[in-house]
Parts: C-alpha cells; structure tokens; sequence
C-alpha cells in the first residue's frame, strides 16, 4: 500500500468553493487531490489517471450524472474505496448508498479529523477486503483440492451449496438436493441424523462429527460426517468415504484407537516420540511423503523455543499428564515455520495400558499474523490516543467516563484516574450538561462557546464534537473531541480590542498615515485622506509613487530603497496629487518594517499637509 505522501484521491464536488477547500485541507495532510466537477468529469478522470487511490464522491452533483450512478459506473470499472460525501443524513439517502460501496459515508462539515479518519479507515478496508479476496482465493483452491463432499446447509436442514472433489461421492446427483430438505431427498434414518447434527451445532456452537451408513453404487458404505458452524445461521457439513477405514480398523486395533481422535492435522508416535502415523492433512500440511516422516523422532517436526513449546516439553508433559495443550512452531519441508494449536493425549490400548501418543494441530499462522497485527495496532492506537493534544473521552449511555487521554483529563483540571469512572452528570455547567444529554440521546453535536470546568475559576474556551457511536446493536457509547482554545481566545480578544483602538485613532488622527507592501502597492489608509478628496477605499490596491508629482518619484523611490536597507525613518515633503489632479505640499515620514531576518515585510508613511503653504500647485 502506498504511502499517505504517494496516496492521490479523486474528489467529486460541483460546489468549487467546497472543492478547493477540501483539496487545501487534503493536501495538508499529505495527499494528492484531483477535482472533477460531475460524474462526467469524474469518469474520465478515473479512465485517465490509473494513479487515483480513492474517490469522495459528493451525492447531490446537480445536473447530469448523480453521485451513485457515477459511483457505480467507476466500481464496475475499477476496485477502489469510494467513500460518498454528502450534507444529507436521511435515512434513505444512506441505504441508497450501501447497495453500492461499503467504504463509508461521510456527513459533510464533520470536521477534518473526522474526514481523515474515515478516508484512512476506507484506504484500510480497501487492503483488508482485498487481503480477504486474496483469502478467499486460496481458500477456494483448497476446497478445489480437498477430495471431501462438502454441503452447506440452513437453519432448515435446507442443502443450499455445496462441493466435491470427486462427484462419485453423491448419493443421488446435484439437481435433486440442490435447494431441498434433506429429509426429502435421503433415507429417514440418515435425514434424523443430518439435523439433529445440524441442530446441535447451532444450539451449542461446537462442531458434531456423525458416521453412518448408506448404499451407494449397490454396496453399504461407510461415511463420516463433519459439521460446523459456518456463518450465524448456516452449518458446513464435511462428508468423506471411511469404508476403506473401517475395513483397516476390524484388522487393526490401534489404528481404530488413534482414528477415533481424528481432527486436523494427526500425529502419532510411540512413547519415545519415534513417528509411527501422520494423516493426509499433516503430510500436505508439511510437504513431506509419510515415509519422510515414520521411523524418525518428532524432532524432525521443529521447534521453536522462543515461541512456542519443544518437541521434548511435549512428549515429557503428555507421558506425565496424559494430555497436553499449546503452542508449537513446525518447519515444513521448505523452510516456512507454522504456528500451530497442539493437543496431545496418551492413548491406551483396552487394557489401560499407555501404548502410543497421539497430537492433534490446528495450523493458527494466519490467526497470529492477525492477532499480532492488532496488537501492534493497538498498541499505535494507544500512543496516538494518549498523546494527542486534543481531549478525548469515551462514555457509555449512563454518561459513565470509560476512558480519557490525559489532554482530556488537564482540560477538566481532573487528575485521569479520577476522571475515569466519573458520571459526567454531576457537571455542574449547563452549557455542558446539556451537550451531555444531546449526545446521549443519540445526537451528534459540535459546540464551540465558552465551559466552566469545576476546577476553574474561569470558563475555558472549547470546541467540542461528541460523536455517538452504535455498536453492537443496541449498545451506545460517545466519544467526546475536545480542544482547549483558551489562551488563542484571549489572543484574539487582545488583538480585536487593539485593532478596535487603532481603527479609533485612525478615523480621528489628522495626519495621513498608509500602509504599504515591499513593492509600494498601498494596502490601507487612514480616514484622513479625505482632505485630499480621496475616499480611502479607491486608494487601496495603487502604487503609493502614482499619487506623486512625476518631479518627486525618484526621490521618492531613492528614499524607500534607503529605508528597505535599515536607514531608519526618513522624512522627506513631496507633492501630492489630491483627488481633483492638483498637488498639494505634504510632509512624509516612513518607515520600513522588516522581519527577524531583515526581510521587508511592509513600510508605513504618515503624511501632513505643511502648514506654511496652502497653495494648489497644478
């Protein structure tokens, strides 16, 4: 997957100021953004720009093609997470989307941290259903392989798929179970077996494992059937052909001992741990012939100290206990080490007698990969989550703090234990209760305003986004965004009142004063201009040298370019064109404003008529 910096979203929006907003605050943040107007636009974009990581689609495109039916036609095209952008929250806008992707739904004018969430969490479902396409993939490769009659049933005992390696297995041909009861197509002894089998599954979740007999092919057979849980309402059944089985067990003792405690992957040893029996699934599993295997130790299998148990701790554990259940890491003929899920029994012959030892593994690699991906994620999770600057809490319905950062617990003035397990009922601020009871009811609600914490005697300034969250059904909790913009509010209060002064003392000061950028273009003026005739407004945006007499421009322009060197204030009387062309004597004083690097950044010029001469000079 490629990185945040190299990831580029395709942004569908008709409104331009939306877009462009968007796309700044997109950008930002690391990514690439391509604009297209309309699902016209949209399409082509996609034909044109095979680069394009994801797609926000804005719903409501005005004229022409809708955002769904733009979506539609690029997912037809292409996999990629589209996520829809929409001011809507109708109930039927957003299941009219959930036909076509599943990769989120996004409220305009959630905010960025929301934005960014969802487009992050989108990029990772695209990775995971594409991982679980992969999955899927193999998994289907093994059914292809696996020579098992394998039926998938409903709560009904209704055969509704299946698959089988060899077609020879069915007792009757597809076209006449397919979408039946069982009961209708099989003997009735057979019939009550299949769903009490069935039943039991889903009663108690564990997997049945059935034998029985039928004719097939003019001869009675046996077959042993595997069911499990498959989904919430459906049960897998795994049927292969034991006859050969139980011809061996009639001959054999031992072998019907071990095959009784078939699951998985079977080894069986002698009570030195000298291999005597590995079934099918453990030969594939490993890679090797059984002769490979037979006759030679279970050290042969590998190990891994570091993560799992030795073959040695095995065999001591299980001759001691009788059973043993863990860990263990086998190597494969390749080289690839699996992780697997031992159980190992001491099997007795009829005497009570240890005779042979007997381990059943479930291979759990993709389990752990996963369960350790989490981790690590949990673990990113964590630092994010504790060291955010922003104030996060996380609340049941009761209103029950189950969780803060300490950002959160410094913006309360609460210590974090405290605050954990704190009823966010008894605040005493109304402003905040009432958020409070918003937000249990169900309602996402932004506020930004002034809070009195109980710590503080002064109310902090805050933002505040209290986002409800529904899962599993039924079970609400909040999570609660808070940022403490108190010193940037008094901040902003200063500067407002000292704009307010300097906007007091401009309007009643008599002299001229002018703001202007590096290249002398005029960014502001004063009320006192209106004695040249001018209205401030329409001085704005000219070149302060434009309103001299041609005469005094070099002058001018040599006495700026000595003050952007740091020659201090310069004071100079030029004449100044007033608004009906005739110039009028005026004593100037300016000063260049540089920043910590000695870079001009804007000059200022006061300006007054000389008394001595009134004169018009035209």
């Amino acid at each position: 997957m490629k990185n945040e910096e190299e990831q580029t979203i395709l942004l569908v929006e008709d409104e331009v100021l939306i877009a462009m907003a968007e796309r700044m605050m997109l950008e930002k943040n690391g990514f690439r953004v391509i604009i297209a107007s309309s699902g016209e636009k949209a399409l082509e974009a996609i034909a044109a720009t095979p680069e394009i990581d994801l797609v926000l689609m804005d719903i409501d495109l005005g004229a022409g093609m809708s955002g769904t039916d733009a979506a539609k036609r690029i997912l037809s095209h292409r996999d990629i997470p589209l996520a829809f952008l929409s001011s809507h929250t109708e109930s039927e806008i957003v299941e009219k989307t959930e036909g076509i992707t599943s990769y989120g739904y996004i409220v305009k004018n959630s905010g960025q941290t929301v934005l960014l969430a969802s487009i992050r969490m989108a990029f990772r479902l695209h990775k995971a259903n594409r991982a679980r396409n992969e999955s899927e993939s193999r998994t289907r490769a093994l059914l292809d392989a696996n020579p098992d009659l394998m039926l998938l049933f409903d709560e009904h005992s209704r055969i509704i798929d299946y698959h089988a390696g060899d077609t020879s297995l069915f007792l009757v041909p597809p076209e006449r179970f397919l979408n039946r009861r069982v009961r209708e197509v099989v003997p009735e002894e057979l019939a009550v077996l299949t769903e009490d089998s069935i039943a039991r599954v889903l009663e108690r979740g564990d997997p049945v494992v059935a034998e029985y007999q039928a004719s097939h092919s003019g001869e009675q057979r046996h077959y042993e059937s595997r069911f499990a849980r498959c989904g919430a309402r459906n049960v897998l059944m795994i049927s292969r052909d034991i006859t050969e089985r139980k011809k061996a067990e009639q001959k054999l003792r031992l072998h019907a001992l071990v095959l009784d405690q078939i699951q998985d992957m079977v080894t069986v040893t002698d009570l030195e741990g000298t291999i005597a029996y590995v079934n099918q699934a453990n030969q594939r599993f490993l890679g090797f012939e059984a002769g490979d295997l037979i006759g030679r130790p279970l050290s042969v299998l590998g190990d891994d100290a570091n993560r799992g148990a030795t073959q040695e701790e095995i065999l001591r554990e299980t001759r001691h206990n009788g059973s043993w259940r863990g860990t263990v890491i086998n190597v494969a003929r390749d080289g690839s080490c699996h992780v697997l899920d031992c159980r190992t029994q001491l099997v007795n012959d009829e005497h009570g007698l240890p005779v042979a030892l007997c381990g059943v593994s479930t291979d759990i690699t993709e389990f752990t990969r996963i369960n350790e991906a989490l981790q690590r994620s949990e673990e990113r999770y964590r630092a994010i989550f504790d060291h955010l600057p922003l104030g996060l809490c996380y609340y049941d319905a009761d209103g029950i703090c189950l969780e803060c950062n300490q950002a959160m617990a410094v913006i309360a003035g609460i210590d974090r234990s405290a605050l954990i397990g704190f009823d966010m009922k008894t605040q005493t601020d109304q402003t905040a209760l009432s958020i409070l009871e918003r937000a249990l009811a169900g309602e996402e609600v932004q506020f930004e305003g002034a809070i009195r914490f109980g710590a503080f005697p002064e109310p902090k300034w805050i933002k505040s986004h209290q986002v409800p969250l529904f899962s599993p059904p039924g079970e609400m909790h909040v999570i609660g965004i808070v940022e403490d913009y108190t010193v940037r509010h008094q901040l902003e209060e200063d500067l407002r009142r000292s704009r307010e002064r300097l906007q007091m003392i401009s309007e009643n000061v008599l002299d001229t004063v002018s703001i202007i950028d590096p290249d002398g273009t005029v960014l502001y003026v004063t009320e006192s201009h209106r004695q040249l005739g001018y209205v401030p407004e329409d001085l704005v945006g000219a070149h302060v040298f434009s309103l001299l007499h041609p005469e005094d421009r070099d002058d001018a322009e040599s006495a700026f370019h000595e003050g952007a060197n740091g020659c201090g204030p310069i004071t100079k009387t030029y004449r100044v064109r007033r608004a009906d062309g005739k110039y009028t004597p005026v004593e100037s004083r300016g000063q260049i404003v540089c920043d910590e690097n000695g870079v001009p950044r804007y000059g200022v010029i006061s300006g007054r008529l000389v008394p001595e001469t009134h004169e018009e000079i035209t």
